[in-house]
């Protein structure tokens, strides 16, 4: 069984994951919680050492679309906030 820490809720099931395979067997999932106001989740899976690790983002939205950049960074952008205002900041992940 996969060692799940960081995650809030075990259970959540997610709807419309992009994953981007990282060095050294690993996986960056994003993807929104399903329902119809899911935030964007995502997580980091080792898949050698079956763990899955949430990422929080600093600005929690529903609806961010994930897109590779040109520099080999991972970027976060777009959607709304809870109260539907958009989601103005890009977050980036840099693959190690």
């Amino acid at each position: 069984m996969p060692d799940r820490q960081g995650c809030a809720d075990h259970g959540a099931a997610l709807a419309d994951v992009a994953a981007f395979a990282l060095p050294g067997g690993r996986i960056l999932a994003v993807g929104s919680e399903a329902g119809e106001d899911g935030l964007t989740r995502s997580f980091l899976v080792d898949v050698a050492a079956a763990q899955v690790e949430e990422l929080p983002l600093r600005e929690p939205r529903r609806g961010a679309t994930v897109v590779p950049a040109p520099n080999g960074t991972l970027a976060v952008l777009g959607g709304v906030h809870a109260d539907g205002t958009p989601a103005l900041t890009i977050e980036t992940f840099f693959p190690e």
